[in-house]
């Protein structure tokens, strides 16, 4: 299956374990294919990076988790303005022009649920019922 997953399920897979770590597992195993953008993983990399002295990260081994895992995929040509943090916009707009569900547990991410027409948002428990993980 493939999914546009936020930077906070990214990052809390990295540094927290827990369901977002089952999803990185899925990604591991094929089961889900996490589809990314060049501006995307800039996003990832920089939220990692102001995180580095509290969460234990191997940058370089992410860098490989990314290439092994993960499709890159074109990015929109415009963002448009739809949620509250506009760095939200990119994912947003990336999971509407692939036409994939988008995977968050951001909670102004979750607010959007049902107010733009053809974005499917699902937290992470929602991802792993649907893969039956």
């Amino acid at each position: 299956m493939r999914v546009v997953l936020d930077t906070n399920v990214v990052v809390s897979a990295i540094a927290f374990g827990g369901r977002t770590r089952l999803l990185a597992a899925a990604a591991e195993s094929g089961r889900l294919v996490p589809v990314t953008t060049a501006a995307m993983v800039e996003e990832y990399k920089e939220v990692l990076a102001r995180l580095r002295s509290a969460l234990p990260f191997n940058a370089a081994a992410f860098d490989r988790w990314l290439q092994r895992h993960c499709e890159l995929a074109a990015g929109p040509v415009s963002i448009p303005r739809v949620c509250r943090d506009p760095d939200d916009d990119l994912f947003v707009a990336v999971a509407l022009l692939h036409d994939l569900p988008l995977c968050s547990g951001d909670k102004d991410l979750l607010a959007l649920r049902g107010t733009v027409v053809g974005l499917e948002i699902l937290t992470a428990a929602e991802l792993l019922a649907r893969l039956e993980l």
